[in-house]
């Protein structure tokens, strides 16, 4: 029997450090690697080139094939990253690797307290879990790759909780508030040897709802073209309004993802939405319409459309729906000149959404009425960890030597 082993490593690769048991058993006409590793600090860049991804905003590229490709793509009409998945080694080699990471950072998204679990045998890989804490919330999942065809093929479902959305996307949040916390499941079916690919071809169906939190009233407004309202706040000031929720229940078909609900209710405004986000062309053909909360004399009542590509977005109100109420005034005032305002009149007359109830039609449209089992392991040194963290938080002192 022939098995090379090391019972111990430590060291440091990129911006990351690595620490564990290492094993690999040579010894069958199937190399197998057996793991069980910690990271106190790990960097997703660090091992990103392996599934194609590029360098991120703020690295920079150190090899000369790092700044061809980096090039390449500021110079591409598509942003998700289509080079090529390196699979050979998958097929030829199984493994058991597990591994802990107190601090994970995935570009500019921190995570804490990483547990995952890979198993690859046969040419098919398991994340069984891919447990981790990100933005104060948790995200837990179960993730297969079959990469024994041509095309590998990729199957899985994710469920998120509790992760505030300010600390993920820090713009979404309002000056004086904050942007929410969200929470969902989504299930996924898809095929590609890229990124792009298995984008392009994804299956599946999602449910994701968002509950407190502030946005601009301004921004609220003007999906409504609520004009008056919106003079309003320009001359005063901008304020905040309160998010009630926002739940979103979408299916994707080859690659084409379609919201079968769309609905954000704040204190000023109802938005609903419809249309679809072409993962395949990169491109959106999204309707966002609002209904007001407060009456207005003058609101063109959109919608707002959201097309153009990944790339270079395009936000603007749909023509047509405005250039017939404008005509509408127009015609009236010709009678009378008052009116006209009938025509650009919104009584305001939205009623609040129940949230709860919305929630609940989401979850059943999209079949996803349950959540995802966490490992009770995995539960419980993930929640001694952020008690420790929490403690040591509170009173740093203890946590000095």
């Amino acid at each position: 029997m022939i098995c090379l082993r090391s019972r111990r490593i430590k060291g440091i690769v990129g911006e990351s450090d690595l620490s564990g048991a290492f094993q690999v058993d040579v010894s069958t006409r199937r190399a197998k690697t057996t793991a069980d590793l910690a990271s106190a600090r790990f960097n997703y860049k660090d091992l990103g080139g392996f599934i194609g991804l590029p360098p991120g905003e703020l690295a920079r590229p150190q090899t000369a094939a790092q700044q061809k490709e980096a090039q390449r793509r500021a110079l591409l009409p598509r942003v998700l990253p289509d080079k090529p998945f390196e699979l050979t080694k998958l097929r030829e080699h199984d493994a058991d690797v597990k591994f802990r990471g107190t601090s994970v950072k995935w570009g500019d998204v921190p995570m804490d307290n990483l547990v995952a679990h890979l198993k690859l045998q046969n040419g098919v890989m398991r994340f069984d879990p891919l447990d981790f804490g990100i933005a104060d919330g948790h995200i837990v999942s179960n993730v297969v790759l079959d990469v024994n065809r041509s095309t590998a093929q990729a199957q899985g479902e994710i469920n998120a909780r509790n992760v505030e959305l300010k600390r993920i996307f820090p713009r979404l949040a309002s000056p004086q508030g904050s942007a929410g916390r969200f929470g969902g499941r989504a299930r996924f079916r898809t095929e590609g040897n890229s990124v792009a690919q298995l984008f392009a071809s994804a299956n599946g169906e999602a449910t994701f709802s968002m509950r407190g939190g502030e946005a601009s009233t301004l921004a609220l407004v003007l999906t409504n073209l609520d004009l008056a309202r919106a003079a309003e706040l320009i001359l005063k000031g901008d304020e905040t309004a309160e998010i009630r929720c926002a739940i979103t229940a979408v299916h994707a078909t080859g690659g084409v993802v379609k919201p079968d609900l769309l609905v954000v209710d704040s204190t000023a405004v109802v938005i609903t939405g419809e249309g679809t986000i072409d993962l395949r062309e990169e491109r959106y053909d999204l309707r966002l319409k609002g209904d007001s909360k407060r009456a207005s004399l003058l609101a063109l009542r959109g919608p707002i459309l959201i097309s153009g590509t990944f790339r270079t977005p395009i936000v603007g109100p749909a023509i047509g729906p405005v250039a017939a109420r404008v005509g509408a005034a127009v015609g009236l005032g010709v009678l009378s000149p008052p009116l006209a305002l009938l025509a650009l009149v919104d009584l305001g007359n939205a009623a609040d959404v129940d949230c709860r109830a919305l929630n609940e039609q989401a979850r059943a449209q999209t079949g996803n009425t349950e959540r995802i089992a966490r490992a009770p392991a995995a539960a419980s040194k993930a929640k001694a960890a952020r008690e420790k963290a929490s403690a040591q938080a509170s009173n740093p002192a203890r946590s000095s030597p």
